[in-house]
């Protein structure tokens, strides 16, 4: 059976704790972008980098909440940035609660707990 050191176990400790604090800040800005003008290409630009960076180290850390959140947003804005053009009524809603949503789920990442998940999948007991 192959254990984990517990110098690599703080290591990676200190990774989940990293990662949870850039999902907070992320999933903010992206709050705060979607809520203001979103016509901006360079507003487009910020929230389809902070929400594909989120998709897939969510997915990676184990945070599939988080993942599909930013996957989500970033498709909407993605295709609003190739049409060129700012979100309709829906679109913004959309935007907005997915925004809320992807922020509670950042609050929400527990990295102690998500840490130990990776554990057990890597270091299986017998």
């Amino acid at each position: 059976m192959r254990v984990m050191s517990e110098d690599r176990r703080i290591r990676l400790a200190g990774t989940f704790t990293r990662y949870a604090e850039e999902a907070r800040t992320r999933s903010a800005a992206i709050a705060e972008l979607v809520q203001g003008d979103m016509a901006s290409p360079d507003a487009w630009g910020v929230v389809v980098l902070h929400a594909h960076t989120l998709a897939g180290s969510g997915a990676t850390m184990g945070a599939e909440n988080i993942s599909t959140a930013g996957r989500a947003i970033e498709d909407i804005v993605t295709e609003l940035s190739g049409a060129q053009r700012a979100p309709d009524a829906e679109e913004r809603a959309a935007l907005v609660a997915l925004s809320g949503q992807l922020t509670v789920a950042a609050a929400a990442f527990d990295p102690e707990a998500s840490l130990n998940i990776f554990i057990a999948k890597v270091y299986p007991r017998g």
